[in-house]
């Protein structure tokens, strides 16, 4: 049985771009930051956000017009990937208001647990997505992934 993390990442993943806006095109962009390969380190990435003035000391938006672009790897090799996801899910509404934008890119780590190649997965990673109704959850997903699948 697969592990509730590689579940409720799937389901993070593939729920996410569903649940932006589909533009492609982005005109009068002021500023863009770019950060990439966060790999669970919550706290260094918002050591980042902070010093490119993207959020303020309280973690909230202060970027205005800015688009700040995730480039992928936020999981594996350290134990607070949920965080950071909570973060940059919780920044887009912020950002939006202000006139700017979060992007927040798939890259090879986010595919790699998608697919099921967990070896960089930090072993804090599993407590932090676990809950009580993990198992149900991971029942659910797997009902719902297997209905696609068949489709």
């Amino acid at each position: 049985m697969r592990p509730p993390f590689l579940t409720t990442l799937v389901l993070t993943v593939l729920a996410w771009p569903t649940a932006a806006r589909s533009q492609e095109v982005f005109t009068g962009v002021p500023r863009i930051v770019a950060v990439g390969d966060v790999h669970g380190d919550y706290e260094r990435f918002v050591a980042i956000l902070r010093a490119a003035g993207v959020v303020d000391g309280k973690a909230r938006w202060a970027g205005g017009r800015t688009h700040l672009v995730q480039t992928g790897d936020v999981p594996d090799r350290g134990p607070h990937s949920r965080k950071v996801m909570e973060l940059l899910m919780a920044l887009a509404p912020q950002a939006e208001k202000a006139g700017g934008r979060v992007h927040a890119l798939v890259g090879n780590h986010e595919a790699m647990n998608v697919l099921g190649d967990l070896r960089y997965v930090h072993p804090g990673e599993y407590e932090a997505f676990r809950s009580g109704r993990s198992r149900q959850m991971q029942a659910r997903a797997w009902e719902v992934l297997s209905d696609s699948a068949r489709r």
